[in-house]
C-alpha cells in the first residue's frame, strides 16, 4: 500500500500515470491521486512529466490530478524506488538531459541542459488548511537521474529556470515578502545569492 501523508487523503486513491518517462535505463512513473487541484503552473503539468505543454496552454490555473510522488523502475526490473519517502505534492519537475525554462515556448533562452533531476514540491501543509495545495510553501530538490541522492536545495521557491548548462536561476519569496534570486550549480552543488530586494532602494528624485 502506498503511504499517505496528505491530511485530506482518506478517500484518495493512488494510481500510476499510464505513460512513463524514459531516463536512460530507468522508467519514471508519476504517481497521481484522484483529487483535482488548481495548478498555478499550466505549462508544466504535475500530472505528467514536467515537459512544456506548448503554446496551446492558456494562461492561468488549470484543474488536474496531483502528482504525489515519482516511481523509478530500472528497465530490467532489478530496482524500484519512490523519489520521496512520504507522498507530497510535486508542482514541477525537469529531468536530466532536458532544459528547465521559465517560459519553455520562448526559444530565445537557447539550449541549457542539466545533469540532474530538479523538482519543485510541497512537502507540508504550511498554510494549515488540511491539505497539500499550491498555496503551501514550495521547496526545490535535486536528485540523480535515477532518483537517488535526493537533496533539498532551497525552501520557499517561486520558480526556477536554466541560465546555462547545469546552472539554475532560482527565485525565493520569504515570509516577509522579500524576493531573493539565487544561482545554483548542479555540477558542484554551490548556491549563491545574487539579489535580495530588501537591499534595493528607490527614490523618486533619482540617484544622487
Amino acid at each position: 500500500m502506498v503511504p499517505r501523508t496528505d491530511p485530506s487523503a482518506k478517500t484518495v486513491s493512488i494510481e500510476l500515470a499510464p505513460r512513463p518517462v524514459v531516463l536512460n535505463d530507468y522508467l519514471v512513473f508519476p504517481m497521481t491521486d484522484n483529487k483535482l487541484v488548481e495548478n498555478a503552473y499550466p505549462n508544466y503539468g504535475p500530472s505528467g512529466d514536467g515537459a512544456p505543454r506548448g503554446q496551446g496552454a492558456g494562461p492561468g490555473p488549470v484543474q488536474q490530478r496531483r502528482t504525489v510522488n515519482l516511481l523509478f523502475v530500472k528497465n530490467d526490473g532489478s530496482q524500484t524506488r519512490t523519489l520521496f519517502k512520504q507522498n507530497c505534492l510535486i508542482v514541477m519537475q525537469t529531468y536530466a538531459g532536458n532544459a528547465p525554462y521559465l517560459n519553455p515556448a520562448n526559444p530565445s533562452y537557447g539550449p541549457k541542459t542539466i545533469s540532474k533531476n530538479v523538482y519543485l514540491a510541497v512537502t507540508g501543509d504550511t498554510n494549515n488548511n488540511g491539505t497539500f495545495d499550491f498555496s503551501d510553501r514550495k521547496d526545490l530538490f535535486v536528485s540523480n537521474y535515477d532518483g537517488t541522492e535526493l537533496k533539498e536545495v532551497l525552501q520557499s521557491v517561486g520558480w526556477y529556470q536554466g541560465i546555462g548548462d547545469d546552472k539554475l536561476l532560482i527565485l525565493q519569496d520569504d515570509s516577509q515578502g522579500a524576493t531573493q534570486y539565487y544561482s545554483y550549480d548542479l555540477s558542484d552543488g554551490s548556491l549563491k545569492q545574487l539579489i535580495n530586494t530588501k537591499d534595493l532602494t528607490y527614490s523618486s528624485e533619482g540617484s544622487k
